[in-house]
């Protein structure tokens, strides 16, 4: 569901390209499967989308717990999704985060 040109933005790191973001998923899929990385709360709301004809820019609030390393922490970020249509399926070509209080 992301396009082949899928550009990752986080607002602690350089963006990431589909492969990179693909790795990075990979391994936080291995962490929660050891126990390693516990998510013990995910939660997304404030959601806006705005539709152009083929662009769609989604834009929330995430709100996650978890628990890595038996160190818990809770974070809020602002984020912004885009959205294209193609071959009339709708993918992900960007995203980017933003932590807030």
């Amino acid at each position: 569901m992301i396009t082949d040109s899928y550009i990752h933005t986080n607002g602690h790191s350089k963006s990431i390209d589909k492969e990179s973001w693909v790795s990075y998923l990979q391994n936080r899929k291995t962490d929660i499967d050891s126990g390693h990385l516990l998510v013990n709360d995910y939660r997304i709301d404030e959601i806006e989308i705005k539709i152009y004809k083929v662009t769609a820019i989604v834009t929330a609030r995430v709100k996650v717990m978890q628990t890595k390393s038996g160190i818990s922490e809770e974070n809020n970020y602002r984020v912004t999704n885009i959205w294209v249509k193609e071959s009339g399926t709708w993918k992900r070509a960007g995203f980017q985060d933003t932590k807030i209080n």
